[in-house]
């Protein structure tokens, strides 16, 4: 598994996680005043499912569920490419853009999870391993295997998972005998309710999930509840209140002292003094058996994780307009007709729309035509036309937006939008016997001008021409109407209002040369981030640059929003 793989598993079951978690958080508030192990039984079947939803992920059939979202929107010089953008079956241009840029994120949350879980179950191995050896060696109690005592232990704890031992302190046996047998009830009250394995549930949950704070809640509650829990069990049991409260004090006096070891269900856990006022209550003791049995709560817990790994929220962008005043948003600008090509002028075969293909191997493609907004293109042409047989198949789009082409055979196709502004062709590979549903996001273009520039001789300190333009005056965006937009694509191109052209180097007269400039027109008309993008005499390019540097140009809106446009500039310097 690769670390995208892995980063992009990892955030959805922390996803997944979140819902079991604030559920228990909830429903444990809901149940303040009922017994701490009704508490603790809820935590652990929220962590079970945690658990369980993303490992089933692999086996439980998929529902995917839509939901809307506002895609995150380039920003800066979006570059006019004429180049085909590719398009299979799992993914359009729009989605492989977001694809693109969420590996990056995918491959540091696999880092960051790696970075943290490793450490996490080294230290609880070791935590089990150093147990397990103390437990070997200790000394059995009174001729009973299952209770030893050892100088390393310093509160009353169980070790082990197949056998479970009780660990007491060497010094138990100066303890009064009442209290010690209070200590005992304690600890086989978490044998009853095997609480050793519910602690391997917990630290499972806490190294997979430990970037998630609501884990590590859980992990507190639950050892706060399991706690509450084993002192109702021991009072119902007959223990005198006064005689457990002894108790608890004198096993916290060795609390302070090697608290690495404390994870395994312990006498001594937390929040102390809660549990000896609870204690001393005048409350009537209740049973710490919770009314669930195991067989029950994994009826509950097993179809619950199946229900969580089999829905798959899917994106969706949303078909409404964008407000004017958006931020952040991307660049366009209407351009010029591409130039026709050899391949353009090459004769067509007869124009097939919506053809059929015998038998059940056609193809059905479909889907919505949409800006980068996501909104909807209504009743824009499309046309899907074979890269080996040049059969060609015309479409358009609804009202809606919706395109449906049927009846194509499987192969590569390429998709022409001839939509104003946009990238017109893309590449689409579409295999036998589907029906394929995408959206066709289509991508903006940047503004192109080319300029001549000749060697005729002027002064050497003559500052470069400026070309007076008439005078721009602002009007409302013939984009807004005032109120929310129905449909997308709307662009108003920029007008050039300052036009300074560049001076040939005097001592170049006699060179010709090319200078190519990408910038971008910010949303205030000036140029900005201009840079020269192909090797060229320093010299000539510096004419260039100092030149379109003081272009301006009106505001480029889209859908009546400015907007910021790349441009490129191209500059032939010219021997008269």
């Amino acid at each position: 598994m690769t670390l995208d793989a892995l980063g992009t598993w990892v955030m959805g079951a922390y996803l997944l996680s979140v819902v079991p978690l604030a559920v228990a958080w909830l429903v444990s508030h809901a149940l303040g005043r009922q017994r701490a192990s009704v508490r603790h039984h809820v935590w652990v079947m929220a962590l079970t499912i945690a658990l369980l939803a993303p490992a089933a992920t692999g086996i439980a059939p998929r529902i995917d569920v839509p939901v809307l979202w506002t895609p995150a929107l380039p920003h800066g010089t979006i570059e006019w490419s004429t180049s085909r953008v590719d398009l299979t079956a799992a993914e359009d241009a729009g989605s492989r853009h977001q694809d693109s840029r969420s590996r990056p994120t995918a491959a540091v949350m696999a880092i960051a999870w790696l970075a943290g879980a490793i450490p996490l179950l080294f230290v609880y191995a070791l935590r089990r391993t150093r147990l397990a050896r103390i437990a070997t060696k200790a000394r059995a109690l009174d001729e009973s295997p299952r209770v030893r005592t050892h100088e390393q232990v310093v509160v009353p704890m169980l070790a082990g998972l197949r056998r479970p031992t009780i660990l007491l302190p060497a010094a138990s046996t100066l303890w009064p005998r009442h209290e010690l047998e209070a200590v005992l009830a304690h600890e086989r009250a978490h044998l009853a309710r095997r609480d050793h394995i519910i602690a391997l549930v917990c630290e499972a949950a806490t190294t997979f999930y430990w970037l998630n704070p609501l884990a590590w809640m859980a992990a507190v509650a639950l050892e706060h509840e399991r706690e509450r829990a084993c002192d109702e069990e021991v009072l119902c049991g007959g223990v005198r209140p006064s005689v457990y409260a002894a108790a608890m004090l004198r096993v916290a006096q060795g609390l302070p002292e090697r608290a690495w070891m404390i994870g395994s269900p312990a006498m001594a856990g937390s929040r102390l003094n809660a549990r000896v006022r609870a204690v001393l209550a005048d409350a009537p003791p209740s049973s710490g058996r919770v009314p669930l049995s195991w067989p029950r709560t994994a009826a509950l817990v097993i179809p619950c994780a199946l229900l969580m790994a089999t829905v798959h929220l899917v994106a969706r962008a949303p078909t409404t307009p964008i407000a004017a005043g958006a931020s952040r948003l991307p660049t366009v600008v209407q351009l010029p007709p591409a130039p026709m090509t050899s391949d353009a002028l090459r004769p067509k075969p007869a124009v097939r729309t919506q053809s059929s293909v015998a038998g059940d191997q056609s193809v059905t493609f479909l889907g919505s035509l949409l800006d980068t907004f996501g909104r909807v293109l209504p009743d824009k042409p499309m046309m899907l036309t074979n890269t080996v047989t040049d059969a060609r198949h015309e479409s358009r789009s609804d009202q809606t937006g919706h395109f449906t082409f049927t009846g194509l055979a499987a192969g590569e196709y390429d998709l022409d939008a001839p939509v104003p502004g946009f990238t017109t062709r893309y590449h689409v590979t579409l295999r036998a016997g589907q029906q394929v549903q995408r959206d066709i996001t289509l991508q903006l273009g940047s503004i192109k001008e080319t300029i001549t520039v000749t060697s005729a001789p002027r002064p050497e300190r003559t500052p470069p021409q400026v070309v007076d333009l008439p005078p721009y005056r602002p009007e409302s965006s013939r984009c807004a109407d005032g109120g929310p937009l129905s449909s997308g694509g709307c662009i108003e191109p920029p007008l050039k209002v300052r036009d300074v052209r560049p001076r040939y180097p005097q001592d170049r007269l006699d060179i010709s040369a090319r200078v190519v400039l990408e910038g971008r027109i910010g949303t205030d008309g000036l140029i900005k981030a201009l840079r020269v993008v192909e090797p060229a005499d320093p010299d000539f390019a510096a004419a260039a640059a100092e030149a379109v540097g003081q272009w301006q140009f009106t505001p480029t809106r889209l859908d009546g929003v400015t907007v910021e446009v790349g441009i490129t500039v191209n500059i032939r310097f010219s021997v008269q």
